[in-house]
């Protein structure tokens, strides 16, 4: 078995193995795959007006699978008899460190709001400009461009949300088996901090699916309208409008 694949067990819980000690978590996130770096990669992910590329659709389902795993787990630890010994120190700043997660990580905060609200703003400029450029010579060129600004927001998010992953990381390691855990409520904290995590991975990745359904043309990932504030066409022809480095 591969160790990107077993990391995908580990995380759901299922298995056990070499691979434990290499922070699964963090590993994982640090190997998303990113948004591709030409329109023609992007064309061959696709098939039949689907995503077909198993380095995304593999993930995708892994982590699907991992996390539904991680909330069961929850829900059952949350229904189980309260605990007749405390819980260790370790178990304590796990469960802690989950409920900081969710207070500084909700509603407007939260991973996929916050990367969603800046994958459309990107979308709708690039929207403008693309029509702008249809038919003409430089059509494939600022499809190249799009596909760049994604992956730059890729990169930049991935650094941001690593550390918040890796401490993660670290407080679950140190808590323990979940199975092994005393109290319900710690038990049903720490399976969900994990499949929190597993969310971070599954909001990154669906950057990289909605780069490549739009370098594809497919309909889903279209954000044409611009509700407000200038299009990337006006910023790049108009110097008045070019924001202030």
């Amino acid at each position: 078995m591969r160790c990107s694949l077993q990391t995908l067990m580990l995380l759901a819980g299922l298995v056990s193995g070499p691979c434990a000690a290499a922070t699964p978590l963090t590993e994982l996130y640090k190997s998303t795959p990113a948004p591709p770096k030409d329109p023609a990669t992007a064309l061959a992910w696709v098939k039949d007006g689907k995503v077909v590329a198993p380095e995304i659709v593999t993930l995708e389902s892994n982590l699907q699978a991992a996390q539904a795993t991680a909330l069961a787990e929850a829900t059952k630890a949350a229904a189980g008899a309260p605990a007749a010994t405390p819980d260790t120190a370790a178990v304590s700043t796990a469960a802690a460190g989950y409920r900081a997660y969710v207070a500084a990580n909700e509603g407007a905060n939260a991973p996929e709001a916050v990367l969603g609200g800046r994958v459309k703003w990107l979308a709708s400029r690039f929207s403008g400009l693309k029509k702008r450029v249809a038919g003409t010579d430089r059509a494939t060129e600022v499809r190249e461009q799009e596909l760049a600004a994604y992956r730059s927001l890729f990169a930049d998010w991935q650094t941001q949300r690593t550390p918040i992953v890796s401490k993660a990381q670290a407080e679950l390691a140190a808590a323990g088996e979940p199975t092994a855990i005393a109290s319900p409520e710690s038990r049903a904290a720490v399976q969900r901090y994990r499949a929190a995590m597993i969310n971070e991975v599954e909001v990154l990745l669906g950057l990289t699916r909605f780069s490549v359904e739009r370098a594809a043309g497919l309909e889903s990932a279209d954000a044409s309208t611009v509700e407000s504030g200038n299009t990337l066409w006006d910023l790049m022809t108009d110097t008045r409008k070019r924001p202030r480095s």
